[in-house]
């Protein structure tokens, strides 16, 4: 240590100061034998700091190592990269500025009557949730729901005989009627809108059309289809093989596109036939609440059909962090909750499990499903409610984190991290 502090001095290198945790080492999983140091140091010399006076130090959350990231940023001039009408991020300027502007541009264009070249202004809308309700779905499903037709028939014509015209220089183009949508302010479409946010949940499949009913939705898309025409293939249970309650996952790839077929194979499947039932999307319990509903109607689509809500999971992602574990632990429980693909990202190679060999690798086999984690859970004599089963990995993982005491959040968390740890070194 003598002769490190000796070069430091004979170099002229000056510790630099940090920003952040402490820490830069951990070594350790629970807080009774958990070491913590600043093991990494970051010097220069009095030249360098004179050539970046406003550099900064900082020291980030750990990950998969004991030692954190370590960030030097030497602080540039923003302006210098960003560009000349930016508004955000830049010392001295207001994103409210681009409001001023943007009154200060329609003026201008307003009083301008002089010259042959004119202005144009453009008022772009964003897609909203009601605007992508389909009204061939939503009749559907309240066919399914048992609403007499002809109460149906009066609902589809009140949704359906909206037109629409566009508006240029002050005078209205021609007349045309959209396919789907609902309009907001109208008092009937909120109710239709709580319709819409219905879907199936697979036990037998035998109740369940495939491309008719909504059983494998994700954010953009609610129906399935098929791209090569089977007309064996009719019902949900045609594509699960009863012998051992799995997916026929041959068929189901040489029927559905890539992106279909991966939102099927991500459904887990009960060991014992349950019937079919119609679930709210809102909720993980799959029960309707006024609560959620209201939810829904402010949030739109930020409640999606994977459970994920920002206000929902606060709770849930306060008890994560709080939770006094390494901050690596943590870390890779978070990642876990982020939606993706292993094989998307190259991770992978093959979509089946290097574990057990059976079935398609995603969050819900990984950490729960597969025959080597559950094992893992029954060890630690984990017991859960038997309807979080069949739930999607995110609202399992809210359900049990948001609702269960500190030492078993604490427990549940370490689990996945040591799922995870375990599955790496069996590949790598």
């Amino acid at each position: 240590m003598e002769a490190f502090r000796s070069t430091l001095e004979v170099c002229g290198l000056a510790d630099m100061g940090f920003k952040g945790k402490e820490f830069t080492w951990e070594r350790g999983n629970f807080a009774d034998t958990n070491i913590r140091e600043r093991l990494d140091r970051e010097v220069a010399t009095q030249e360098w700091l004179n050539l970046f006076p406003e550099y900064e130090v900082q020291h980030f959350s750990h990950s998969f190592s004991n030692h954190c990231p370590v960030f030097i940023m030497t602080m540039p001039n923003v302006q210098s990269i960003g560009d000349p009408a930016q508004s955000s991020f830049v010392p001295r300027r207001l994103i409210t500025d681009n409001v001023l502007l943007a009154y200060e541009i329609l003026q201008s264009m307003k009083n301008k009557r002089m010259g042959k070249r004119g202005l144009m202004a453009l008022k772009i809308d964003m897609s909203k949730t009601y605007d992508r309700v389909e009204w061939g779905f939503l009749q559907q499903m309240m066919a399914k729901m048992g609403f007499n037709g002809s109460w149906i028939q009066l609902i589809m014509r009140c949704i359906s005989m909206v037109t629409y015209s566009v508006e240029l220089n002050g005078k209205s183009g021609e007349i045309f009627m959209p396919g789907r949508g609902l309009r907001q302010g109208d008092p009937l479409s909120p109710f239709l809108f709580l319709i819409y946010r219905l879907c199936w949940r697979v036990g037998t499949g035998w109740n369940i059309n495939i491309e008719e009913d909504v059983w494998a939705q994700d954010d953009e898309h609610l129906l399935i289809k098929k791209i090569v025409s089977n007309p064996d293939l009719l019902k949900v249970a045609d594509l699960i093989d009863c012998t051992n309650r799995s997916w026929k996952t041959e068929l189901i790839k040489g029927t559905f596109s890539e992106v279909d077929a991966q939102r099927i194979l991500q459904i887990s499947l009960a060991r014992l036939p349950q019937d079919d039932f119609l679930a709210w999307r809102g909720e993980p319990t799959g029960e309707y609440t006024v609560r959620s509903g209201y939810r829904l109607l402010l949030h739109g689509n930020s409640i999606n059909n994977n459970g994920y809500n920002p206000s929902e999971n606060r709770k849930c992602y306060k008890n994560l962090w709080k939770s006094d574990l390494p901050s690596k632990l943590k870390i890779t429980a978070w990642r876990a909750t982020l939606k993706s693909n292993l094989r998307t990202k190259r991770l992978i190679t093959d979509d089946v499990c290097p574990r057990c060999k059976q079935e398609v690798e995603n969050r819900n086999h990984v950490f729960r499903d597969c025959t080597v984690s559950k094992e893992t859970w029954n060890s630690l004599n984990f017991i859960w409610p038997v309807n979080l089963v069949d739930l999607e990995f995110m609202e399992w993982f809210t359900w049990i984190v948001s609702n269960s005491s500190m030492d078993i959040c604490r427990s549940f968390l370490y689990t996945i991290w040591a799922i995870w740890l375990a599955r790496n070194k069996w590949i790598h």
